[in-house]
Order: structure tokens, then sequence, then C-alpha cells
């Protein structure tokens, strides 16, 4: 169920920013999976060794680039220039 959850929250999330339909709704949808997966996956502070720790390290800090990304994303004014027009 997690996994349908979370493909479904990508997969709408990354169909409304290519297409420009609802972008906010979009990056909220990512958002929202990245919230929720980062910490649980990439928990690195639980890693014993040192090289698997900052494998998870740097996934986790990309997974936050990643959020920061969404934000961007929902702060740009609506509709995008080439959005359609709902």
């Amino acid at each position: 169920v997690a996994v349908l959850g979370s493909g479904l929250l990508l997969g709408l999330g990354g169909l409304s920013l290519l297409t420009g339909v609802r972008p906010r709704t979009g990056a909220s949808l990512i958002a929202t999976f990245l919230l929720g997966v980062t910490p649980q996956m990439h928990a690195f502070w639980k890693e014993a060794d040192p090289n698997a720790r900052q494998a998870q390290h740097v996934n986790f800090l990309k997974n936050l680039g990643l959020l920061g990304a969404t934000m961007l994303v929902a702060s740009q004014p609506e509709p995008w220039p080439f959005s359609p027009r709902i």
C-alpha cells in the first residue's frame, strides 16, 4: 500500500509539473512524498558503517535539495505561461 501511495504521489505530482496543470498541487504532492520518505529511508544517524552512513547522508541531503526545489516551484505565480487554462 505504501509503495502504491508513494508512486501515486510522485506520478501525479510529476505529471502536474510536466503539464503545468495545478503546479502548486503537484509540488505539494512531491513535497509530501519527500517529507515522509526521507527520514525513513535515509536515516544516516542509525548507520554504524562509515561508508553506509556517508551514502545515506548524501541521499538525505539530495532529498532535502529536491524538497527545496519543490518549494521554489510552488512559489511561482500561476498559471504558468504555457500551462493549459483549467
